[in-house]
């Protein structure tokens, strides 16, 4: 399994991108939020790998598998378990 990993921008050093398992690179983001971007990535991907749906014990809400490419170019956009998108 090819995982995702966190990469300094080239340009703004203090900014930072998820570099794909494609080797597609996300829109820039501070750390905080391109380490948990890749970490849930990595971690939807090891439970799909498994056979898993869901965490033991977790809520049974799914949310829609989003990549980068899905979003508008230039926006970060955050998807919560109340959010209308869940099914």
């Amino acid at each position: 399994m090819k995982k995702a990993s966190v990469i300094r921008d080239e340009t703004y050093s203090t900014m930072w991108r998820v570099r794909w398992p494609d080797g597609s690179l996300s829109d820039m983001a501070n750390l905080s939020r391109a380490n948990n971007a890749a970490a849930r990535f990595n971690e939807t991907q090891g439970r799909e790998q498994r056979g898993r749906r869901s965490r033991v014990g977790a809520a049974r809400t799914r949310l829609p598998a989003i990549s980068a490419h899905d979003l508008p170019q230039g926006q970060i956009t955050t998807l919560t378990a109340s959010s209308s998108l869940a099914a």
